[in-house]
């Protein structure tokens, strides 16, 4: 009679279960075959050294010391008696002595002969025969002399079939024993002690010497991590930063991260296990069942309620060595899981319950309002105990508004010099607060040329790349000589792909954008900067017909800010062709970083008045525009810049006055012109330049148009003549 038998490991080797008649079919009864074949085949594969079954482990439990016999107990039969041999098996035979006779057979015991055996032995290298001392095919014993000292193996096969699937047919038990003994001193690994000072180890001879303790430490993501925890273990949730899952799952989780410390040259992977919850690794976008790991390398472990309340609190977590084999090499770690910090009561108030978060799309702007319209196509599951998803312009928290449905929305922009994140939060769970796109450059982006006006700047938002047609790029050392970076690049853009990067050298370095414009004085510079770092001995200028309008402290009052919105109105006092730049100037103390983008130079005519009359004093640059005339008792101070434009004719009345070092034009051209002060024109002819001219008391200063008589006793006379005029000069 031969049964079917159960076969179970263990964790040092494998290891053959005596409950080997013990199995059961599906009405739970035993199933057994008789088998009455007698014949042998000697047709065999000649060694055989393959199996399915094993190696297992048996043969130590049964021999002196768990090792080969030798003096006094050479030819003493050693036999496992609690169960009987399939094919395709191995088992280790511990401790052979080189030059030592040993027989290997399964001659006796149930089933023996039952199939015709095949015999193979020879040295173990840790998966298999390396080298075979000795195989027989057709006879169920097999004699030989080792080669070797240390472990060897015994593959038993059928000689009809070489390897495979275990046939499950008792084949009788297998016993080894000594014929003669050549020596008894076994070598220095195999002889059970592990011998240190002779170098032995784990991973040089596992045999005799167990593995070192395995650490297993916490690992804490507080400072920023993965470190060894110095404070016990933490409970972090999936909507962690360093959790790589988005939402808290249902049931509720905490995650506990761990590692193995430890580090053996000839162990490439351990196996590990936890008594409750799953082991798992991130893969850098999710979690994955792990079964194994390897050394310095974070992995988690995953635990519900259900599992913490199963564990009575407590969690162990095993780390094992199975692959390298004979020494024992295990460790554990235990969890009291409401000792980890971050933990609150139970898991689902440590990590509250699982959300979805919304989704949205953009809409529009409207500039006129300063208003931003969104599409909310998902309004997201909250997080149990919240009321929903409070959307709000970040940073700050402004212009809130709770979004429990779908639909179109708008939200008041702060401001429209700002950029901002549009944000969702349901006020619970981190992992639940997203932004618009993650998009930190969210603003009105609303810079056109007003009605009538033109934008003067070419390629604005420097989307021509570099080299740039519209912008000179310049990049000098202190030396003189050229970096040969380009200026315009796509670092860092408010919108689109490129935008101006002026410093990040960290050395003597002068980095320029320039462009060359037409002002008509009636103008206003626009432009998007931001300043992440700037050094106190940097150098930063806005620099326009040669004239600083914005310098180092001006640029200096925007660092660290996010980007902004620069309006400069009438940013020049010259007008005409003028030369817009940007200058870095840095030296070796560390790096300016200074971004500019979208520039916007708004040049519109200038506004036209009818029948003028002016009075008092006047300092600062100034166009007086009108589609009659101009009557004027001001006094220009040495400071002012200024410019009369009449179509009819212009009135210098007694008391006006014009101080030494001001500049004063006056026109008979018709309201709308350009402001021409210090525009660098030759030719004169249009105007009256007085450097310093004072009236005579009830003395008036009369422009008219050609044509009339005029008398200059009292008076200066501009005349009209076609759509020109002739220049009186007064002295």
């Amino acid at each position: 009679m031969h049964c079917f038998k159960l076969i179970l490991t263990n964790t040092e080797g494998n290891f053959k279960n005596p409950l080997k008649n013990f199995t059961m079919n599906k009405m739970f009864s035993m199933f057994c075959l008789m088998l009455f074949s007698l014949s042998f085949s000697i047709n065999g594969h000649a060694q055989c050294t393959t199996f399915n079954g094993g190696p297992y482990t048996n043969l130590n439990t049964v021999m002196p010391n768990g090792i080969a016999p030798c003096d006094p107990n050479c030819g003493t039969v050693y036999t496992i008696t609690a169960f009987e041999v399939w094919s395709s098996e191995a088992y280790v035979f511990y401790g052979v002595i080189e030059g030592n006779s040993y027989t290997v057979d399964i001659c006796t015991g149930a089933g023996a002969g039952s199939w015709v055996p095949e015999l193979a032995v020879g040295p173990y290298d840790g998966t298999g025969i390396s080298t075979v001392d000795g195989s027989i095919s057709g006879n169920c014993s097999l004699t030989f002399t080792a080669s070797a000292s240390g472990d060897y193996l015994i593959v038993i096969n059928t000689s009809t079939v070489c390897g495979g699937a275990e046939n499950q047919v008792n084949g009788g038990n297998l016993s080894v024993q000594c014929n003669g003994a050549a020596s008894c001193t076994p070598p220095t690994c195999g002889n059970l002690t592990c011998d240190t000072a002779d170098g032995e180890n784990y991973c040089s001879c596992n045999r005799d010497c167990d593995c070192p303790t395995i650490d297993i430490p916490f690992i804490d993501f507080s400072t920023g991590g993965p470190a060894i925890s110095t404070t016990g273990g933490f409970a972090y949730c999936a909507d962690s930063t360093f959790i790589p899952i988005s939402t808290n799952p249902i049931p509720e989780k905490i995650y506990v991260p761990i590692a193995i410390a430890t580090t053996l040259s000839c162990v490439p992977a351990y196996d590990v296990a936890t008594s409750h919850g799953i082991l798992s690794q991130s893969d850098g976008t999710n979690l994955s069942p792990i079964t194994s790991t390897t050394s310095f390398v974070v992995f988690y472990v995953e635990l519900t309620q259900a599992d913490v309340d199963a564990s009575g609190g407590t969690v162990t977590v095993t780390v094992t060595d199975t692959t390298t084999g004979l020494g024992e090499c295990s460790s554990s770690l235990a969890i009291n899981v409401p000792t980890l910090n971050q933990w609150n009561t139970d898991v689902a108030s440590s990590c509250p319950g699982v959300c979805a978060p919304p989704d949205a799309s953009f809409v529009s702007y409207d500039c006129a309002a300063g208003t931003v319209t969104i599409d909310v196509t998902d309004p997201g599951i909250p997080t149990s105990g919240s009321a929903g998803f409070t959307w709000s312009f970040q940073p700050g928290n402004l212009n809130p508004q709770l979004i429990t449905a779908a639909g179109s929305y708008t939200f008041v922009l702060p401001n429209q010099t700002e950029v901002w994140d549009l944000q969702a939060s349901d006020g619970v769970t981190d992992g639940c607060t997203v932004g618009f796109f993650n998009n930190p450059n969210f603003y009105g982006d609303c810079l056109t040329a007003g009605p009538g006006c033109t934008d003067v700047i070419a390629d604005g938002g420097f989307e021509l790349g570099s080299p740039n047609a519209s912008w000179t790029e310049s990049s000098v050392n202190g030396d003189g000589t050229p970096t040969g970076a380009p200026v315009i690049d796509s670092t860092l853009a408010l919108s689109g792909t490129y935008s101006a990067f002026l410093g990040g050298f960290g050395d003597t370095v002068t980095t320029s954008i320039t462009q060359t414009v037409n002002l008509t004085g009636n103008d206003t510079l626009y432009f998007w900067v931001f300043l992440p770092l700037t050094q106190a001995s940097h150098t930063i200028e806005l620099s326009i017909g040669g004239t600083v309008v914005m310098n180092t402290a001006d640029f200096a009052a925007l660092a660290g800010l996010n980007w902004r919105l620069i309006s400069i109105p009438d940013p020049a006092p010259m007008l005409g062709s003028v030369d817009v730049v940007f200058t870095v100037t840095e030296d070796a103390t560390g790096s300016t970083f200074l971004f500019v983008d979208e520039v916007l130079l708004n040049c519109c005519p200038a506004d036209c008045g009818s029948m003028i009359v002016l009075s008092g004093t006047e300092s600062g640059t100034v166009d007086t525009e009108s589609q009659d005339w101009i009557r004027s008792t001001q006094t220009i101070t040495s400071s002012a810049v200024v410019d009369y434009d009449a179509t009819d004719y212009i009135d210098m009345d007694p008391n006006f006055c014009v101080m030494l070092g001001a500049e004063f034009h006056a026109f008979i051209d018709g309201c709308g012109g350009a402001m021409r002060i210090n525009r660098g024109i030759k030719n004169m002819v249009n105007s009256i330049n007085m450097k310093s001219l004072k009236a005579a008391k009830k003395q008036t200063i009369n422009l008219q148009p050609f044509g009339k008589k005029s008398t200059l006793t009292n008076s200066a006379q501009m005349k009209k003549k076609s759509d020109k005029a002739f220049l009186s000069n007064l002295d």
